[in-house]
């Protein structure tokens, strides 16, 4: 069976319009999927608390269509560009394609049976967690989880490593995750800094044991308990 991903691209980007008979996900052996929540997400819903000035036009939805669906299955641009995928999606490039992924695999189906509102939480929040620093911000989170994922499904050598839908979902909250909460220092200075801003609270909690690293995984998860995706 074949989860209609096309269509649900679509719903997400709030257009009824049919663009073509490609779908999203690949046809799917010997797995007992359940149709995607057919309830409508508009942009209202995805860009809640953005404002309204925050809207995909036909134009935007082309390109964001084209990246997710295609785009991610290449490594370089433009076939893939996180700053093009946050520009065109209002600032929520880890949701965008986190989506994308979420319908390519099936994930509402087979074994996880993960609802869509839940997968959209969990992305809202763990994107609103990332700190608008320099470099390890959402767009990073982003950048890495496309990576990650095109090398545990493209890669020769690590194509195929991920073999099943269960392993690949973790790959991809993994790298989704892997820098929440971070402030643009490191872990030396959280080691070695006391400061008015408690530079060393993260290495107090963890016992200066990769205390960023521990904090990003334990945010992540933190979130991933209170949406209910685990």
């Amino acid at each position: 069976q074949v989860v209609n991903a096309d269509a649900n691209l679509r719903l997400w980007l709030g257009s009824s319009e049919k663009k073509d008979d490609t779908s999203l996900a690949a046809p799917i052996p010997n797995r007992n999927t359940h149709s995607l929540p057919t309830e409508k997400t508009s942009l209202a819903t995805f860009f809640e608390g953005l404002g309204p000035d925050k809207t995909i036009t036909p134009a935007n939805e082309e390109v964001v269509g084209a990246m997710l669906k295609t785009g991610v299955e290449g490594w370089f641009a433009p076939g893939f560009d996180s700053n093009e995928l946050e520009r065109h999606t209002g600032g929520n490039p880890l949701v965008a394609l986190g989506l994308a992924l979420y319908d390519r695999h099936g994930w509402a189906g087979d074994s996880l049976g993960i609802p869509f509102n839940t997968m959209h939480s969990f992305l809202q929040k763990v994107q609103a967690a990332y700190n608008p620093v320099a470099y390890h911000n959402a767009k990073h989170a982003c950048d890495v989880t496309h990576g990650v994922h095109w090398m545990i499904t493209q890669l020769d050598g690590l194509k195929g490593v991920a073999q099943s839908s269960e392993m690949i979902f973790a790959c991809v909250i993994a790298a989704i995750i892997h820098d929440v909460g971070h402030d643009g220092r490191g872990n030396a200075y959280h080691v070695a800094t006391w400061d008015e801003k408690g530079g060393a609270e993260f290495s107090l909690i963890y016992s200066d044991q990769s205390p960023l690293e521990r904090h990003h995984c334990g945010l992540g998860f933190r979130i991933a308990r209170d949406t209910g995706l685990f």
